[in-house]
């Protein structure tokens, strides 16, 4: 996540969030080992999005029609 997919994308700027990253990564980790995403897990993933796209100038447009 902090690499913004290690500079792959030219075109997108990718996001990653600001804040909890630490957490996020273990979280997934966590996922990740037990091969299945519990609710409560697939919660902090939702949250962590949402809060992304709401930040001031930022969306979300996965076909590139978003333009602030």
């Amino acid at each position: 996540m902090a690499s913004r997919l290690y500079g792959g994308l030219e075109r997108t700027e990718a996001l990653a969030p600001d804040k909890d990253l630490e957490s996020l990564c273990m979280a997934y980790l966590d996922i990740a080992s037990a091969g299945a995403c519990g609710e409560d897990q697939r919660h902090v993933f939702f949250e962590a999005g949402r809060r992304m796209i709401e930040e001031p100038g930022r969306g979300c447009d996965p076909l590139g029609w978003y333009r602030p």
